[in-house]
């Protein structure tokens, strides 16, 4: 009996701290270019602190929720708290920023919150979001 509540004891603070920790976790979300590539497609990002989370997407119109969104590829990625303070700048700083497609459009947002949380980002180039978040996967992996 003293054995079991010994190691009761050394186990209680660490699954103590194990449920008390907090998972902060970047998601990636992308639409494909639709049929006769009449839309780029669009890639969008969830932010959550394990307690609430928020959903971006960058337009030339601004930032907008993206809660609602349907996706046809998402990945998640975990952060540290730093990572994920790092990434609510990167979300504040292109509040009012000006849209520019093919340089600092939705991509360029996404890859801009993926180095805040310290992930290594491919090349924008000429790829699609769903491409450029496949390769982003890959690449960190």
């Amino acid at each position: 009996m003293k054995l079991i509540r010994f190691f009761f004891l050394l186990l209680l603070p660490l699954l103590a701290a194990s449920l008390s920790a907090q998972s902060y976790q970047v998601t990636f979300y992308a639409n494909h270019p639709f049929d006769g590539n009449t839309s780029p497609g669009h890639i969008w990002v969830k932010l959550s602190d394990g307690s609430s989370s928020q959903t971006w997407g960058f337009h030339p119109n601004g930032l907008r929720n993206e809660a609602n969104r349907r996706s046809d590829v998402d990945y998640t990625f975990s952060t540290d708290k730093a990572g994920y303070d790092e990434a609510l700048r990167v979300v504040a700083r292109f509040d009012g920023r000006d849209y520019d497609f093919g340089s600092e459009d939705c991509r360029f947002f996404a890859s801009s919150i993926a180095s805040a949380i310290g992930l290594r980002t491919p090349s924008l180039g000429t790829k699609s979001p769903g491409e450029w978040l496949g390769d982003l996967v890959t690449m960190n992996f």
